[in-house]
């Protein structure tokens, strides 16, 4: 079975509104080794629910652990969030993570790519902004805007 361990790139990426922490701001309870609260009945549900696309899915390899590959993905209705760590901007267009961002559009998903406060949205082929954008307003309405591409 699958477990974070000392993967936090959530704990960064990703805002948690029960904690006041937000979006690209290290959680205060992470370290190196991992969250301080975990096992804690003092972790919020949120976090305590929370699973990446890496976690609950068995099949992706260990190269697509978010701590090795510095994406953190996660489905969001039909389509996927592939929150970037911004020390490494590039990462989404490299190795595994690149890999799975296209297997992904072959497969008709949208993937809507956030680094830092810079987005894009990729469109599976002959897909059209319209045919996803219920799916990709709700990214945006938490992340802002963003640029679409075919």
């Amino acid at each position: 079975m699958k477990t974070c361990r000392e993967c936090t790139l959530c704990c960064s990426l990703i805002s948690v509104r029960e904690l006041n922490k937000l979006q690209n701001q290290q959680c205060k309870y992470c370290s190196t080794n991992g969250c301080f609260l975990f096992g804690s009945i003092k972790r919020p549900p949120v976090c305590t629910s929370y699973k990446c696309a890496w976690l609950f899915n068995a099949a992706w390899p260990e190269l697509l652990r978010p701590s090795n590959c510095h994406v953190v993905f996660e489905p969001f209705r039909k389509n996927f969030v592939a929150a970037v760590d911004p020390r490494y901007p590039n990462a989404w267009r490299i190795g595994a993570a690149q890999a799975a961002i296209e297997y992904m559009l072959k497969n008709g998903k949208a993937v809507v790519v956030v680094i830092s406060n810079e987005k894009h949205v990729l469109l599976s082929e002959g897909k059209t902004p319209m045919q996803v954008w219920n799916d990709i307003d709700g990214v945006l309405k938490e992340y802002g805007r963003a640029k679409l591409r075919n």
